[in-house]
């Protein structure tokens, strides 16, 4: 749990300053929907309870063993040596 508090107050501490620095609704079109995303996905994440829940299962399910990652490098590997 300490974890998951660190890390919701890092990322609304880092939106801060971003959203303080940076103009959000800006000209540029794929700049503009960038920055809408983001604070949708900031939105999200510290306010909607149900799709951050859904988030940490998808996490908790994902395997990120050494076994994983090794399977995923060597068929890289093997793609690129033959």
């Amino acid at each position: 749990p300490s974890i998951i508090a660190k890390y919701l107050l890092s990322l609304a501490s880092s939106f801060n300053k971003f959203y303080s620095l940076e103009k959000i609704n800006v000209s540029d079109e794929v700049v503009r929907n960038t920055n809408f995303a983001l604070a949708k996905s900031v939105r999200i994440v510290l306010n909607d309870r149900e799709a951050w829940n859904g988030l940490v299962k998808q996490g908790m399910e994902k395997d990120y063993s050494w076994n994983s990652s090794a399977l995923v490098y060597m068929d890289l590997y093997n793609k690129l040596i033959y």
